[in-house]
């Protein structure tokens, strides 16, 4: 089963993405050269209270299994909306 990324996003964000959009991911471990695919697998349509600030909980999944992804790699993420 492939590796999910969980984050949040202001109203502003979120309201520009949807499931299933495409998702570029690099892993501060192996640089900005390396670039691995995902998706937006989920959006939360309830905010989540983050430090006083309302966030709406978003999670992305790996297009594929790469055993060198670690539970715990700080990930970087470039969301490209099919809808704006």
């Amino acid at each position: 089963m492939p590796l999910h990324i969980d984050f949040f996003l202001s109203e502003f964000s979120v309201a520009k993405i949807h499931v299933g959009d495409q998702v570029d991911v690099t892993l501060d471990a192996y640089g900005d050269t390396r670039v691995l695919q995902a998706s937006v697998a989920s959006i939360d349509t309830s905010p989540t209270d983050q430090a006083g600030i309302l966030a709406y909980k978003t999670s992305i999944q790996f297009t594929s299994v790469d055993p060198n992804i670690a539970t715990g790699m700080t990930a970087n993420v470039t969301i490209h909306p099919t809808h704006i």
